[in-house]
């Protein structure tokens, strides 16, 4: 019988700090024989804007699809077991070390208000994935990752984790939001994919989608995007940039005209579209910049990203979302402060900085596929 056991993670994956998304990267990019699939798998970025401003950045493709079993590119299986069931288990520990046994990393919803290490620990009830990769009987402790505005390892007792678990299901927003349908999610490497093969094609592929703004036929999000909005709410690709645009001019209208009093100062407390939008084009000049070096990629390619200024054009985008990224916390700093003129002068700068982004990326994406395919053929 096991007294430990550790599954190999890591968190060095540059792409999101959300663990939804991320959680298949801090899996596949411990494994050696798959950085490859990581570096060359293209992740699409999905936006859905509602009527009442409210705005959701998701980052799917290349993460997901990693997870989708049903894929037959994907390299991890998974399984999902709602809160109907997860309910009437009578050890949580004893259920997540049986499954870590036979290889299966775990993701599990708590109240993080019990989890020693957390960011809200004994301040506020909160239910959120804690991530599960290894235990220890001697110490009685759980190996997992959580995160706050990044990812971070912790030890959670084996206490404190039954208890996080059984006073998530009191937390209002879990059941509210149906995040109860996720209680306990599996993730599982499938051993025939050790050898996956990468087809560049596929890649420029995605790429063209993502310039075109058109969804893929096969969306791991679909049922959970289209609960929440309609398909004519959604963005996808570079129309993605227009849904933030729009976003900040609601806000901003929101801001000088329905909201009264201390209202009008929540409209910036949320982070994550923000978050979303500029961890999606560092991941992606990642992988630009993992083709510029990569050996196997030809001369030519190597020359002329450089040359047609891709890898700056990118560099200058990236460096854009981090001022946007800076002046988003500043609103916020200033909505505390309540100071009404300077927080419509920093909203005006995220807007002119996002339709800046707007113009400028489509024009270095399409030097970039015209670099990538010479004649209707891929350059290698």
């Amino acid at each position: 019988m096991n007294t430990e056991k550790v599954l190999p993670i890591t968190l060095d994956i540059d792409f999101t700090v959300n663990l939804m998304d991320c959680l298949p990267l801090c899996m596949i990019s411990a494994k050696d024989y798959l950085k490859n699939w990581v570096n060359q798998n293209f992740m699409l970025p999905v936006a859905y804007l509602k009527t009442d401003g409210a705005l959701g950045y998701i980052i799917t493709d290349g993460v997901r699809y990693g997870a989708n079993y049903r894929n037959p590119e994907a390299v991890l299986r998974h399984c999902f077991v709602c809160g109907s069931i997860m309910r009437n288990v009578k050890s949580i520990v004893e259920l997540l070390i049986d499954r870590l046994d036979e290889d299966w990393y775990s993701v599990i919803f708590v109240d993080q208000y019990y989890i020693k290490g957390t960011t809200v620990y004994q301040q506020r009830h909160y239910s959120h994935e804690i991530f599960i990769y290894g235990y220890d009987k001697n110490r009685r402790i759980f190996k997992a990752v959580s995160y706050g505005r990044k990812m971070f390892m912790l030890d959670i007792s084996f206490e404190d984790l039954e208890v996080g678990f059984q006073e998530v299901f009191s937390v209002p927003a879990f059941t509210e939001e149906g995040w109860h349908e996720y209680t306990l999610m599996l993730y599982q490497f499938i051993k025939h994919t050790e050898e996956y093969p990468y087809n560049n094609e596929t890649f420029i592929n995605k790429l063209t989608m993502y310039a075109k703004g058109v969804l893929p036929d096969r969306i791991y999000y679909e049922d959970l995007l289209y609960m929440h909005c309609n398909k004519s709410q959604c963005y996808f690709g570079l129309n993605a940039t227009e849904a933030m645009i729009q976003k900040m001019r609601m806000d901003k209208e929101t801001f000088l005209n329905q909201c009264t009093g201390d209202e009008k100062y929540k409209v910036f407390e949320s982070f994550s579209a923000i978050y979303k939008y500029f961890e999606f084009h560092k991941g992606l000049l990642k992988r630009i910049s993992y083709y510029a070096s990569d050996f196997n990629t030809s001369i030519e390619y190597q020359s002329s990203i450089i040359n047609l200024g891709v890898m700056k054009g990118y560099e200058k985008i990236v460096k854009a979302c981090e001022v946007i990224k800076a002046l988003y916390l500043k609103l916020k700093i200033l909505s505390n402060k309540k100071d009404d003129e300077r927080i419509i002068r920093e909203i005006d700068k995220v807007i002119e900085i996002l339709e800046w982004i707007g113009k400028f990326e489509p024009e270095v994406l399409g030097r970039l596929l015209m670099i990538l395919t010479q004649d209707g053929k891929i350059l290698r």
